[in-house]
Protein backbone atom coordinates (compact mmCIF):
# COMPACT_ATOMS: atom_id res chain seq x y z
CA UNK A 1 0.00 0.00 0.00
CA UNK A 2 1.45 3.52 -0.75
CA UNK A 3 0.28 6.94 0.97
CA UNK A 4 1.72 10.48 0.23
CA UNK A 5 2.23 13.34 1.36
CA UNK A 6 0.47 15.77 -0.54
CA UNK A 7 1.55 20.33 0.25
CA UNK A 8 -1.12 22.50 -0.90
CA UNK A 9 -0.81 26.18 -1.33
CA UNK A 10 -3.47 28.23 -2.59
CA UNK A 11 -2.19 31.74 -4.39
CA UNK A 12 -4.41 35.15 -5.04
CA UNK A 13 -2.29 37.07 -7.55
CA UNK A 14 0.66 35.39 -7.04
CA UNK A 15 0.42 35.98 -2.99
CA UNK A 16 0.16 33.02 -0.76
CA UNK A 17 -3.29 32.73 0.96
CA UNK A 18 -3.07 29.30 2.70
CA UNK A 19 -1.20 26.06 2.86
CA UNK A 20 -1.98 22.75 3.61
CA UNK A 21 -0.69 19.91 4.52
CA UNK A 22 -2.52 16.22 3.73
CA UNK A 23 -1.55 12.55 4.07
CA UNK A 24 -3.31 10.98 1.03
CA UNK A 25 -4.32 7.29 0.90
CA UNK A 26 -6.70 6.34 3.58
CA UNK A 27 -9.94 8.18 3.16
CA UNK A 28 -11.01 11.91 2.90
CA UNK A 29 -8.56 14.46 4.45
CA UNK A 30 -10.16 17.96 5.23
CA UNK A 31 -8.34 21.67 5.71
CA UNK A 32 -10.00 24.46 6.91
CA UNK A 33 -8.20 28.27 7.77
CA UNK A 34 -10.40 31.06 8.36
CA UNK A 35 -12.58 31.64 11.59
CA UNK A 36 -16.58 31.00 12.78
CA UNK A 37 -18.22 34.12 13.76
CA UNK A 38 -21.46 35.15 14.61
CA UNK A 39 -22.93 38.22 12.68
CA UNK A 40 -25.88 40.11 13.66
CA UNK A 41 -29.38 39.38 12.17
CA UNK A 42 -32.64 41.35 12.65
CA UNK A 43 -36.12 39.85 11.98
CA UNK A 44 -39.07 41.53 12.22
CA UNK A 45 -42.15 40.53 14.63
CA UNK A 46 -45.59 41.56 14.86
CA UNK A 47 -44.61 43.31 18.37
CA UNK A 48 -41.22 44.63 17.25
CA UNK A 49 -38.20 43.04 16.17
CA UNK A 50 -35.51 40.24 17.47
CA UNK A 51 -31.40 40.44 17.28
CA UNK A 52 -29.88 37.30 17.11
CA UNK A 53 -26.64 36.13 15.88
CA UNK A 54 -26.13 34.02 12.80
CA UNK A 55 -22.64 31.69 12.57
CA UNK A 56 -20.86 32.17 9.17
CA UNK A 57 -17.65 30.79 8.15
CA UNK A 58 -15.58 32.58 6.00
CA UNK A 59 -11.74 31.32 5.29
CA UNK A 60 -10.64 28.32 3.08
CA UNK A 61 -11.68 24.92 2.73
CA UNK A 62 -10.03 22.32 1.21
CA UNK A 63 -10.72 18.52 0.78
CA UNK A 64 -8.54 15.55 -0.76
CA UNK A 65 -9.51 11.94 -1.67
CA UNK A 66 -7.00 9.58 -3.52
CA UNK A 67 -9.31 7.80 -6.05
CA UNK A 68 -7.64 5.46 -7.96
CA UNK A 69 -4.26 6.89 -9.72
CA UNK A 70 -5.65 10.49 -8.84
CA UNK A 71 -6.16 12.72 -5.98
CA UNK A 72 -9.22 14.60 -6.37
CA UNK A 73 -8.92 18.18 -4.70
CA UNK A 74 -12.06 20.58 -4.20
CA UNK A 75 -11.06 24.16 -2.73
CA UNK A 76 -13.82 26.83 -1.63
CA UNK A 77 -13.10 30.42 -0.30
CA UNK A 78 -15.57 32.22 1.25
CA UNK A 79 -16.26 35.68 2.84
CA UNK A 80 -19.45 37.24 4.23
CA UNK A 81 -21.59 39.96 3.54
CA UNK A 82 -22.95 41.21 6.58
CA UNK A 83 -25.40 43.47 7.01
CA UNK A 84 -23.80 45.82 10.31
CA UNK A 85 -24.21 49.13 8.41
CA UNK A 86 -27.74 48.41 7.76
CA UNK A 87 -28.43 47.09 10.80
CA UNK A 88 -26.98 50.17 12.76
CA UNK A 89 -28.79 52.57 10.15
CA UNK A 90 -32.36 51.34 11.85
CA UNK A 91 -34.01 53.84 13.64
CA UNK A 92 -35.91 53.43 16.46
CA UNK A 93 -39.24 50.90 15.82
CA UNK A 94 -38.09 50.44 12.13
CA UNK A 95 -37.61 46.97 11.03
CA UNK A 96 -36.04 45.50 8.07
CA UNK A 97 -35.16 41.76 8.01
CA UNK A 98 -31.51 41.71 7.77
CA UNK A 99 -29.63 38.59 7.57
CA UNK A 100 -26.05 37.87 6.54
CA UNK A 101 -24.75 35.51 4.15
CA UNK A 102 -21.65 33.30 3.48
CA UNK A 103 -20.39 34.32 -0.14
CA UNK A 104 -18.08 31.87 -1.87
CA UNK A 105 -15.91 33.16 -3.93
CA UNK A 106 -13.70 30.27 -5.44
CA UNK A 107 -15.03 26.29 -5.76
CA UNK A 108 -12.80 24.55 -7.97
CA UNK A 109 -12.94 20.65 -8.21
CA UNK A 110 -10.06 19.02 -9.82
CA UNK A 111 -7.97 16.01 -10.03
CA UNK A 112 -4.30 15.59 -9.68
CA UNK A 113 -1.90 12.88 -10.95
CA UNK A 114 -0.87 10.45 -7.65
CA UNK A 115 2.66 10.55 -8.46
CA UNK A 116 5.97 11.83 -6.70
CA UNK A 117 6.84 15.13 -8.04
CA UNK A 118 10.69 16.93 -8.18
CA UNK A 119 9.35 20.25 -8.13
CA UNK A 120 6.19 21.67 -7.34
CA UNK A 121 3.42 22.11 -9.76
CA UNK A 122 0.93 25.30 -10.38
CA UNK A 123 -2.17 25.20 -11.50
CA UNK A 124 -4.70 27.92 -12.54
CA UNK A 125 -7.72 28.20 -11.04
CA UNK A 126 -8.79 31.41 -12.56
CA UNK A 127 -9.96 35.08 -11.35
CA UNK A 128 -6.49 35.36 -9.97
CA UNK A 129 -6.16 31.87 -7.73
CA UNK A 130 -3.98 29.05 -8.65
CA UNK A 131 -3.21 26.62 -6.94
CA UNK A 132 0.77 24.89 -5.94
CA UNK A 133 1.36 21.57 -4.92
CA UNK A 134 3.75 18.76 -4.47
CA UNK A 135 3.56 15.12 -3.54
CA UNK A 136 5.91 12.76 -2.16
CA UNK A 137 4.72 8.84 -2.42
CA UNK A 138 6.49 5.80 0.43
CA UNK A 139 5.41 2.56 0.77
CA UNK A 140 3.88 1.21 3.77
Amino acid sequence: MEQGMLSITVLKNGVVEVSAPAIIGAGMAKFEAGSRNGYPEVNCLPNGRELKAVILFAGYSITSNKVGDKIEVNIKASTVADKNKEIQALRGNDCQNLSPHQVEVLDRSMSIPFETTTSPRTLDLGNGYSLRWSLAIEKI
